[in-house]
């Protein structure tokens, strides 16, 4: 017993500790109770032996759970990673990537991450933006106008498609900034409420981002000379708008391209109204391919995505004015 006790305890036998010492006083040494005692008194009559080998199973017990909690942790982290796997296969593996070098007339690409926005030249030395990016200090846009030596002071607007914050981080960057939005998300852009949407409504957008101009349906905004044709297509969000310009159509977060030239809407986890969002992207193909007064006159001629590279063919939308 006493060679099992300080087998148990995890103690060194020590024939003068266990002359001086019962058993129960050895063990208790071994594990701290007592740091003078070294050995085990061999008399197996001590009845602290006893207690001693009993809680020492107890500390094997409370390691063999905490070995299986750590188990089930790691399969768990595991099979977490797997869903996230899984959902990037199926939701964003088959989206074109977005291109950082992508022109268009009187606009350019600034890419931050996994979104974009686009700065467009008023023709009169100024600029506005569509949609404002993540970073709350705006440094990439800020760069993109460093390098045609302009400042902050010179966007005179920004539009934003919706109010989620990957798209209104860096409109507070911009101080001489009238920043529109629909009344539907001022809110959201705020951060005065959630989305409804799964994986949007984990974080809030920082508050602070205050529009100061409204969006509806219709609408033709004037920057110098350019003109801006807007569209109110909720689903994403309540407020989400797109935008017209020059033949251009900036989809923001009411559809997405494909690697094989498909336009789908929005991903359900990032969607607050998945069924709405569809019938949106129908109408606003319905409106746009009729032409005339709906697209002011101009023909669509490129399709401009917030989170995918773009197209220079509006037919993936125009297959939507088919859909029933």
């Amino acid at each position: 017993p006493a060679i099992a006790a300080a087998a148990l305890c995890g103690g060194a036998l020590s024939p003068t500790a266990g002359a001086r010492f019962g058993a129960g006083e050895v063990v208790r040494g071994v594990i701290g109770c007592n740091p003078k005692v070294i050995g085990c008194d061999s008399s197996p009559r001590s009845p602290r032996i006893w207690g001693c080998i009993y809680s020492s199973r107890r500390v094997w017990e409370l390691g063999s759970m905490v070995k299986k909690l750590l188990w089930l942790l790691g399969a768990l982290l595991v099979g977490l990673s797997g869903a996230v796997l899984a959902l990037w296969l199926i939701y964003f593996a088959p989206l074109l990537p977005l291109d950082p070098s992508a022109k268009l007339p009187h606009a350019s690409i600034v890419v931050e991450s996994f979104t974009s926005s686009w700065l467009v030249d008023t023709g009169e030395g100024t600029f506005f933006l569509i949609d404002a990016g993540m970073d709350p200090d705006a440094k990439p846009i800020l760069e993109a106008l460093r390098r045609r030596g302009k400042t902050a002071d010179d966007v005179v607007a920004i539009l934003l498609t919706h109010g989620h914050g990957d798209h209104v981080g860096g409109a507070g960057a911009f101080p001489n900034a009238t920043v529109y939005l629909h009344p539907a998300d001022w809110d959201l852009a705020a951060g005065r409420v959630r989305s409804k949407a799964l994986l949007s409504g984990l974080r809030r957008v920082k508050p602070g981002v205050q529009a100061t101009a409204p969006l509806e349906d219709g609408q033709i905004l004037r920057f110098g000379e350019r003109r801006v044709r807007v569209f109110h297509t909720p689903g994403h969000t309540p407020g989400h708008c797109v935008f017209l310009l020059d033949g251009v159509l900036f989809l923001g977060d009411s559809g997405f391209l494909t690697r094989d030239g498909a336009l789908v809407p929005p991903p359900d986890l990032i969607t607050d109204d998945p069924a709405q969002a569809i019938a949106s992207l129908k109408r606003l193909a319905k409106r746009l391919s009729s032409g005339g007064s709906e697209t002011n006159g101009t023909e669509v001629k490129a399709l401009v995505p917030a989170h995918t590279g773009l197209k220079e063919d509006p037919e993936p939308l125009f297959r939507w004015a088919e859909e029933p």
